[in-house]
C-alpha cells in the first residue's frame, strides 16, 4: 500500500510542478530564483526540494508557467495575495489551487491543492530571487532536457514498481481506481502468477465478505475484498476451472498447503492412503509427512474429541500416556536425554496425529 501511495505522489507531482516551469516566450535576460518545494499526500510527506530557476523578469509575481494540458481558469491578484485555479486534462486529470502571497519584492510563499483520482496532495512553496542576470531560453533546454530524464525515469520506476506488484500480486495496482499498471507484459505477469498454486492460494486467503468492506468505494470492493475473483476477471479465467486445474496436477509432497485449502477431496484420499493406519515412524519418514501433520492438525481444528475417541478405538495409547512415559523413562547411563526426550515428543506428536486419522477413516 505504501508503494501505490508513493507512486501516486510522483504521478500527481509531475502535473503540480509543471507550475514552476520556465515561461515559454522568448527574453534576453531574466531573473534567477530560488524554489523550495515539500509536498504530503495523506499521513505520507515527500522530501523538501530546491532548484533553482531561471524566469522571465516581472515585477513581482513568482514564476509560473502550466503545461499544454493544464489549463488556468481563474486568476485574481487582491494586493500581495494572488489565487490561480487550475484544471488539467489527460491521463491524469486533476483541479488545482494555487494561493500566492508576495511578501516582499524579491520573496514569495505559496501553497497548491491538487486533488486528482490518486487523492489529494498538498504543496507549500517557497520563492526567492538571486542576485544576477541569467538566460531563460537557455534554462528552458536544460529544464525541458530534465524533464524528459524525469518522465524517463519515472517510466522505468513504474515498470520495476509494477513488476514487484505482480510478483506479490497486489491487485489494487492492477484492478480499480488506483490501478497503475496496465502494460501489457507486466499484466501478463500477473496473470501467469495467479494462475499457480501459489499465487491461486495467496488471492484465495485474501478472499473476505465482512463489515470493513461496506465502508469501502463501491469501485474498490471488488479488488479489496475479493482479489481472486478480480483478478480471474482480469486474466480472462474462470475460478472453478482454475482451482480444478491446479489441483489435478498439484503435488501432495511438496504442495500441502494448496491441497489441503484448495482441494478438500483429494486432500481426504491423499490422507486416507498416506497418512492413515502407518505406523508413526513410517509416516515421519514418508515424503508426505508434512502433509500429515497439517491434515491431522486441520482436523483437530475441526473436530478436537476425533483424537481421543481414535486412541480407545483403535487400541493405540493416548498421546498423553506416551508423552508420561516419556518424560518419566529415567535416562540410560551415556545418553543425551534432552536428545532422546526430543525424539519421544516428536515421536509422540505424529503418533497423535495417526490416532486421529484411524478414527477419521475407521481404522
Amino acid at each position: 500500500m505504501k508503494r501505490r501511495i508513493h507512486r501516486s505522489m510522483a504521478l500527481v507531482a509531475a502535473i503540480a510542478l509543471a507550475t514552476l516551469a520556465l515561461p515559454s516566450q522568448g527574453a534576453e535576460s531574466g531573473d534567477r530564483w530560488r524554489v523550495s518545494t515539500s509536498m504530503t499526500m495523506g499521513s505520507t510527506t515527500m522530501p523538501t526540494r530546491t532548484a533553482e530557476v531561471c524566469a522571465v523578469r516581472r515585477a513581482d509575481a513568482a514564476p509560473i508557467h502550466t503545461e499544454s494540458n493544464c489549463q488556468i481558469t481563474d486568476n485574481k491578484r487582491v494586493g500581495t495575495k494572488q489565487t490561480i485555479k487550475m484544471h488539467c486534462t489527460g491521463k491524469h486529470p486533476a483541479d488545482a489551487t494555487l494561493e500566492i502571497d508576495y511578501d516582499r519584492a524579491d520573496h514569495y510563499r505559496g501553497k497548491m491543492v491538487m486533488t486528482s483520482q490518486q487523492g489529494e496532495v498538498v504543496m507549500n512553496m517557497e520563492g526567492e530571487k538571486l542576485a544576477g542576470d541569467c538566460d531563460p531560453n537557455a534554462q528552458k533546454q536544460q529544464a525541458q532536457a530534465m524533464a524528459e530524464q524525469y518522465k524517463s525515469q519515472m517510466a522505468t520506476n513504474m515498470q520495476a514498481s509494477c513488476a514487484q506488484s505482480a510478483k506479490g500480486l497486489e491487485t489494487a495496482a492492477f484492478v480499480g481506481p488506483l490501478a497503475q499498471c496496465k502494460d501489457p507484459e507486466t499484466v501478463r505477469a500477473y496473470c501467469e502468477r495467479m494462475q499457480t498454486h501459489e499465487g491461486f492460494e495467496m488471492l484465495a486467503s485474501r478472499e473476505k465478505d465482512d463489515a470493513s468492506l461496506k465502508s469501502m468505494p463501491a469501485e474498490m470492493r471488488e479488488s479489496m475484498g475479493h482479489p481472486l475473483g478480480a483478478s480471474a476477471k482480469l486474466c480472462s479465467v474462470d475460478v472453478s476451472q482454475l482451482r480444478t486445474k491446479l489441483c489435478a496436477s498439484a503435488d501432495g509432497k511438496s504442495q500441502a498447503s494448496f491441497i489441503l485449502n484448495q482441494c478438500p477431496a483429494q486432500a481426504q484420499a491423499i490422507a486416507q492412503r498416506e497418512c492413515s493406519g502407518r505406523e508413526p515412524s513410517a509416516v515421519t519418514l514418508s515424503p508426505y509427512s508434512e502433509f500429515c501433520s497439517r491434515y491431522a492438525a486441520q482436523r483437530s481444528r475441526t473436530n478436537p474429541t476425533a483424537g481421543t475417541a481414535s486412541a480407545g478405538a483403535t487400541g493405540a495409547p493416548a498421546a498423553g500416556a506416551q508423552q508420561g512415559s516419556a518424560s518419566n523413562a529415567p535416562a540410560q547411563p551415556g545418553s543425551n536425554s534432552a536428545v532422546d526426550q526430543a525424539k519421544d515428543a516428536a515421536a509422540s506428536a505424529v503418533n497423535k496425529g495417526t490416532n486421529l486419522l484411524k478414527g477419521l477413516f475407521g481404522h
